[in-house]
């Protein structure tokens, strides 16, 4: 076997993590943006392990009725392409309902198939009793957590957070954001990196970075090993994300994006 790809077949937690890497880097963008983005919103990305091409990923969102009641409708799609599909096929999604006012969410879908490795849960979320009702699929088991008011899930925080308002951030400070996942609420740090002009599929766009404080050791190389980059306009979308893992590092590029909210800021 040639040595290049010998680390696809021997590390599934380092292979796993490239397309977890995709939906925790959904979760970041800036500034008091209301309309930051729309029903119909549709981005995909290429997603590379050093020089190889080892995915796509995308997100789009609609409208539907939850529980009586109009909500936005997000879903996540990743999926392994070439060697990596051979030797480590990865087939992701991830769903969510939530109020198009508050932007909380009332139900999460995971469904994940990583090499061997497989996820099926379902998360309905119940404000009146703070509770997350988690529902295994593959173990058949129902288990309630307790949540916060302010809480989040993997997808929704996206949304969440590119309404944000960090126009007041200097280069380095950090702004925290709750988030319900593995069973439990987890604390997001994201660390404002200032501003940035980078080249892209659709020219020259001016974006500002930051940086997710990241586990190190497990994943990836150091807590600061992955930055992101966010078109700097009303609709802070993410079209770029590098991430040093323990064996190689990740890229995330904008292959495509249709139907946004406002034009985006090309740099001239």
């Amino acid at each position: 076997m040639n040595a290049h790809y010998y680390p696809i077949k021997k590390n599934r937690l380092l292979l796993k993590g490239l397309f977890f890497f995709f939906w925790m880097i959904q979760l970041v963008a800036a500034q008091n943006s209301p309309d930051a983005f729309r029903k119909g919103e549709f981005l995909k990305y290429k997603v590379s392990y050093g020089i190889m091409n080892a995915g796509y990923a995308t997100l789009e969102l609609h409208d539907t009725v939850f529980d009586g009641k109009r909500m936005h409708y997000a879903k996540g799609k990743g999926w392994s392409t070439g060697v990596l599909e051979f030797f480590f096929p990865v087939r992701d999604v991830y769903e969510s309902v939530f109020d198009p006012e508050n932007l909380r969410p009332y139900y999460f879908i995971r469904r994940v198939r990583e090499g061997n490795y497989t996820n099926k849960k379902d998360i309905r979320f119940d404000y009146q009793r703070l509770e997350a009702h988690v529902i295994d699929l593959k173990n058949h088991t129902e288990k309630k957590f307790p949540i916060q008011p302010g809480i989040n899930d993997m997808v929704s925080t996206y949304y969440f957070v590119r309404q944000m308002d960090i126009n007041k951030l200097q280069p380095g400070e950090i702004v925290e954001v709750k988030m319900f996942y593995d069973n439990r609420t987890n604390i997001l740090r994201l660390k404002y990196m200032g501003e940035d002009v980078i080249n892209t599929k659709y020219g020259k766009l001016n974006t500002f970075m930051i940086k997710p404080m990241v586990e190190e050791g497990r994943i990836f190389s150091d807590q600061e090993s992955v930055t992101l980059w966010f078109t700097n306009d009303k609709n802070k979308v993410l079209v770029r994300a590098k991430g040093d893992i323990l064996v190689g590092s990740v890229k995330f590029e904008i292959e495509e994006m249709k139907h946004l909210s406002h034009p985006i800021s090309i740099a001239f």
